[in-house]
C-alpha cells in the first residue's frame, strides 16, 4: 500500500518516473542492442574500513547486470576507457558513505524503490566511450556518438563495460584524443573548474594575469589546472617534490616551482602576492592555514581553495547530522581566520558541468590542454592500477583500457 501511494504521488509530480521498469528508448533498434549485450567489470562487495588497500578487495564479475535506462535523460554507454582516481581508493575504505548513501537512498526512492543495497559497488568516475542507447528525452546526443564524461560519486561507477549516465554528465569527446587519452581528463577537469569558477568566483574574462599558487601540482588535478590557468593567461607557481621539478616545467612555463618539503622560501618571498591558492596536496605540509592566507593579496577577491574538506570524514566518523555540525564548525573557523586577513577561504568540491566539458573539449582540440598520463593498464590489470595510485607520488593519471 505504501509503495503504491508513493509511486502514484511521484508519478504525478515527476511525469517521467515509472516504477522499476525501464523507460522506453527513442530507438527500437538500440533497445534490441541493449537486451543482448553482456556486462562485466570490477566491484567491491563491502567497505574495507580501517584496512590497508589490498588488490583482492576488488572482485571481477563477468556476469554483471546490464544497466537500465530509468530516466529519459539518461544514455547507455559502452565504456572504451576509464581512469583510477585517489577518490576510488578511499571509497573502498568507506569514504563518504554516510552522505553518499543518504543521497542514493533518495535517488532510489524517486524510482519508486523502497529498498536499497549499496553493494556490489562499482568504482570509477571518468570515462570515454560510445553511446549505444538513449532515453526518450535525449536531444543532445545520438547512438554512435563518441563521448567523454564523469559520473557523480553517488552513482555506480565506470569500471565496467556498460554504464548509464545522464546527458548532463558528458559531452562529445575531443576529436584529436584517443579514448584512453580522453578518459584521463573529465573528473580532474570538473573538480578544477568547480573550484575556480563556483567556489572561487573566477571569471574567464578577468583571469588574465591573475597570480595563482597550486599546492600539489603533479597529480591529475594539478597537471590539468596548470594547463587550464595558462590557457587563461595566468601567472602560475606550484609546489611539488624536488624530483618532479623537470616534470612540472614541461607542462607549461611556470613562474616558480617550490619544494613542498621546504616552503620557507615561498613564505619569505611571496607574502601578499597571490590572487588564488589551490590546495590539492593529499596531506597538508603547512601546520597553520593562516600561513597560507598571508600569501594572498589583502582584498576580497583573493581566495584559498582546498579540496581537503573534512565534510565526508566527519560524517563517516560521527554520523550524518553530528558530522555536518562538526564540518560547519570547521568551515566557520576557517572563514573567520581568512576574513581577519581580508581574504576568502572555501572548500571546493567536484560538480558535473556539461558546458565546462564543452569548453575544455575545445581547449583540447586546440592543443591548449594535453592529457597527462603516467601509465595505461588493461581492464584485467585494474587491481594493479589501483595499487599504483595507492603507492602515490603520481605524475598525471592512471588510465584503464577496455
Amino acid at each position: 500500500m505504501l509503495k503504491s501511494i508513493l509511486c502514484n504521488t511521484l508519478t504525478k509530480s515527476t511525469r517521467f518516473l515509472t516504477s522499476i521498469t525501464p523507460i522506453a528508448s527513442s530507438n527500437h533498434q538500440t533497445n534490441s542492442f541493449s537486451n543482448h549485450v553482456s556486462n562485466y567489470g570490477w566491484q567491491i562487495d563491502k567497505y574495507h574500513i580501517d584496512e590497508e588497500f589490498k588488490q583482492d578487495q576488488l572482485i571481477f564479475n563477468s556476469q554483471m547486470k546490464q544497466p537500465i535506462i530509468y530516466n529519459p535523460n539518461d544514455l547507455l554507454i559502452e565504456v572504451k576507457a576509464a581512469s583510477v582516481n585517489p577518490l576510488d581508493l578511499v571509497m573502498i575504505k568507506g569514504y563518504g558513505r554516510e552522505i553518499l548513501d543518504n543521497i542514493n537512498v533518495i535517488t532510489q526512492i524517486t524510482k519508486c524503490k523502497l529498498s536499497y543495497d549499496r553493494f556490489p559497488l562499482v568504482l570509477g568516475r571518468d570515462f570515454s566511450g560510445i553511446i549505444r542507447n538513449v532515453g526518450a528525452n535525449v536531444t543532445k546526443f545520438k547512438v554512435g556518438d563518441e563521448i567523454w564524461g564523469s559520473l557523480s560519486p553517488f552513482k555506480q561507477g565506470s569500471h565496467c563495460k556498460y554504464i548509464v549516465a545522464s546527458q548532463d554528465e558528458l559531452s562529445l569527446k575531443p576529436t584529436n584524443l584517443t579514448f584512453e587519452e580522453a578518459a584521463s581528463i573529465p573528473y580532474a577537469a570538473l573538480t578544477s573548474w568547480s573550484a575556480l569558477f563556483k567556489f572561487g568566483n573566477l571569471r574567464i574574462q578577468d583571469a588574465k594575469n591573475k597570480k595563482v599558487l597550486i599546492l600539489g601540482a603533479t597529480g591529475g588535478l594539478g597537471t590539468f589546472t596548470v594547463q587550464l590557468l595558462k590557457s587563461f593567461g595566468c601567472h602560475v607557481s606550484v609546489t611539488c617534490s624536488k624530483d618532479a621539478n623537470e616534470f612540472v616545467n614541461q607542462l607549461a612555463k611556470l613562474d616558480a616551482v617550490y619544494d613542498y618539503r621546504n616552503l620557507d622560501k615561498l613564505f619569505m618571498e611571496k607574502e601578499g602576492y597571490f590572487d588564488y591558492i589551490l590546495d590539492y596536496a593529499s596531506t597538508s605540509t603547512v601546520d597553520d592555514d593562516s600561513k597560507l592566507f598571508r600569501l594572498l593579496r589583502n582584498n576580497s577577491n583573493s581566495y584559498y581553495l582546498t579540496t581537503r574538506s573534512p565534510l565526508m570524514k566527519n560524517a563517516d566518523k560521527n554520523g550524518f547530522f553530528i558530522g555536518l555540525l562538526k564540518s560547519l564548525q570547521s568551515a566557520s573557523e576557517m572563514t573567520i581566520n581568512s576574513l581577519q586577513m581580508r581574504t576568502n577561504a572555501r572548500w571546493a568540491f567536484y560538480e558535473t558541468n556539461q558546458s565546462a566539458l564543452e569548453y575544455i573539449r575545445k581547449l583540447c582540440e586546440t592543443n591548449q590542454i594535453r592529457p597527462v598520463v603516467q601509465q595505461y593498464f588493461d581492464l584485467e590489470q585494474l587491481p594493479l592500477a589501483y595499487q599504483t595510485v595507492y603507492n602515490s607520488h603520481l605524475r598525471g593519471k592512471i588510465v584503464i583500457k577496455f
